[in-house]
């Protein structure tokens, strides 16, 4: 497996490289900004993204619409360690609500989908349940800061094919998607 850690942080791209040795993923490259994440992207092939909310050069949105164009399938994961209200509220406006989530699904062949558990307009469970309803077989995983088993259950029961516990080590994200998406390895 191939990695491609995209953060501004020297700090977080060392934590994050020793996670993935840690699970024996040894080829790890790392970027500093948009640029370069671009630049590697077109010189290599990468099984998965992890790319920083923040960007000093590009704005995170136009380098993942950059990467889609160049390398379509590989998955991305976006990160941040800002829980600002702003950023949050950013998010938000940008469509990261239950309902958009669903609306997505239904317009794009994702090959994962990421559902947080609150969401506002409607609330992950509740998009997963109509996602499944429409007979969309897309692998979800439940991203959830609640460990009780009763949301576990009811995510798995409504067709979760995996979940996540905030907050989560990117090690044990990757081995989840890894066991969902059997193209990632």
């Amino acid at each position: 497996m191939k990695v491609l850690i995209v953060d501004d942080s020297p700090l977080v791209r060392q934590i994050m490289v020793q996670l993935f040795t840690r699970q024996k993923v040894e080829d790890v490259d790392q970027a500093e900004n948009g640029l370069t994440a671009l630049e590697l992207i077109g010189s290599s092939t990468y099984d998965l993204i992890m790319l920083d909310w923040k960007l000093p050069d590009k704005d995170r949105i136009e380098v993942l619409s950059e990467i889609r164009e160049a390398a379509n399938k590989v998955p991305v994961i976006m990160v941040t360690a800002d829980s600002e209200k702003t950023q949050i509220m950013k998010a938000i406006k940008a469509g990261a609500n239950g309902q958009e989530a669903v609306d997505k699904v239904r317009e794009v062949d994702y090959d994962l989908v990421l559902l947080d558990w609150n969401m506002p307009e409607k609330l992950g469970i509740d998009a997963l349940k109509e996602i499944r309803a429409s007979g969309n077989k897309v692998p979800i995983i439940m991203v959830t800061t609640e460990s009780e088993k009763d949301n576990i259950i009811k995510a798995i029961r409504a067709g979760a094919n995996s979940y996540i516990v905030k907050p989560f080590v990117p090690s044990v994200v990757l081995e989840k998607i890894k066991k969902v998406v059997p193209s990632v390895k």
